[in-house]
Formats: structure tokens, sequence, C-alpha cells
């Protein structure tokens, strides 16, 4: 079952010297190598899973392929964009009382000017980078968070969007 096929039971009677060999002790010494072996079947199967787990980190790790691994294997929906991405309608600003356009900002399209008049609009919280589910999927959201926040660069904010 184990990568090396370790007899323990086999190792335990060769390390034992002759003079020691009695039934008892052979006894014995079975009952170590079957509590030896199902350590090392623990071992074997953690040390896959966290050789599993270190393949994602900060350097190699692409969060959609991630996502998409954990969540949605075979469609493979999720998407993760940038903030800029979804949030590119750059708006106008207008002065106060005369409404003419200030030439700082420039809008991409004409039909989305926006006049900014309280304090809402003006601290409206944009995310670094967001993560696009479809609608149809089934997930945990506090296991997909906790995925992200492990593996996202510290100080970038994002946000969950359904499609």
């Amino acid at each position: 079952m184990n990568k090396h096929n370790i007899n323990f039971y086999k190792l335990c009677v060769l390390l034992l010297p002759n003079c020691l060999r009695r039934p008892i002790m052979m006894a014995l010494f079975n009952v170590f190598s079957v509590a030896f072996a199902k350590i090392l079947i623990a071992l074997t199967s953690y040390r896959t899973e966290t050789l599993e787990e270190l393949k994602y980190n900060g350097q190699v790790c692409r969060m959609e392929y991630l996502l998409n691994n954990i969540f949605d294997l075979e469609q493979r929906r999720i998407q993760v964009i940038d903030g800029q991405q979804l949030n590119d309608s750059i708006f106008y600003l207008y002065e106060r009382n005369t409404f003419t356009i200030i030439d700082m900002i420039k809008s991409r399209n004409q039909t989305d000017q926006i006049i900014l008049n309280n304090h809402e609009t003006i601290t409206q919280q944009v995310y670094d980078f967001y993560i696009l589910i479809p609608a149809s999927l089934t997930y945990n959201e506090n296991k997909l968070k906790a995925i992200v926040n492990t593996y996202k660069t510290t100080g970038k904010s994002w946000k969950i969007k359904t499609i």
C-alpha cells in the first residue's frame, strides 16, 4: 500500500538477535509492526495531500485554475477578472452650478454621464479583482472565501459576483 513497500514485521525480525527470537517477542513485534505500518500509511497520504496543496502558491498559482479544479471541474465556468475590467466606465465630473464638464476625466461612452453629489458615490469601494461565478453553480461560500484568502496577495481586495 505504501510507496516503499516496507515490511515492518520482517524488518523487526531481522533486527532482533537470534537469541531473543521467541514466540512472545515475535508476537509483540508483530503488533508494533502493524502500528508502524498504519502510521506510515497516514504519513504517506498526508504527504501527497500537502504536496498537492503546495502546487498552488502565490508565485505559480492561477486563482481561476484552482477554483475551477475545486468547485467546477467539468465545465470550468468560474472566472477571475481584474477590477478595472468590470469597473471600466469612467464618468464625467460636472461643476456644481453650471453643469459644464471638467476636462480632467473623459468618458469612453457618452451615455454614462453621472453627477457625483454625495459621499456614498464618491467613496464607492473599488476591488482589485472579482470572482465571477454562474448562478447555477452550487458552492460553499465559506470554503471559497477561505481558499481565495489563502492564495491571494496580501492587501488585495476582492468580491464574489454571480453572473
